[in-house]
């Protein structure tokens, strides 16, 4: 069982805590420092399909989305097939780094993650580190 510690529905993310020891922890990235064009790729279990990845590159990175729902927010804009069930699972750059947590899909190539740096800020104000970032977003 998990208990919820934080949430934003703005941004569609939760911090669970679960009591679990000896979890994985994936190394984090840098989100601001994505550029169009970098490789990334999603994990997540869309329709039920466990472990499942799809590739992808960066359009881009940042608040500058001036004719979008999420204008003046941060959000990492990806091109590849980001399905449901990728949502709350890990947006990985291609040396396995966190750089964002998968948020929604926009279009039928097109898919927006929360940046990395995003969620940290979120669990500083809103929830006690137990364990690493990625694993409290992402569980």
């Amino acid at each position: 069982a998990a208990r919820i510690l934080a949430h934003d529905a703005r941004r569609d993310l939760a911090a669970l805590q679960v009591d679990a020891g000896g979890l994985p922890a994936v190394e984090m990235g840098d989100s601001r420092a994505l550029q169009a064009g970098e490789w990334v790729m999603a994990l997540g279990h869309p329709w039920g399909i466990g472990g499942a990845a799809t590739a992808g590159v960066v359009i881009g990175a940042g608040p500058d989305w001036p004719r979008t729902p999420w204008a003046g927010q941060e959000w990492i804009l990806v091109r590849l097939h980001l399905r449901p069930g990728y949502s709350g699972g890990p947006l990985i750059d291609a040396r396995g780094r966190l750089v964002g947590i998968n948020s929604m899909v926009v279009g039928p190539e097109l898919g927006a993650a929360v940046p990395v740096h995003v969620v940290e800020a979120f669990l500083q104000r809103g929830a006690p580190r137990r364990t690493s970032p990625a694993a409290e977003a992402m569980v």
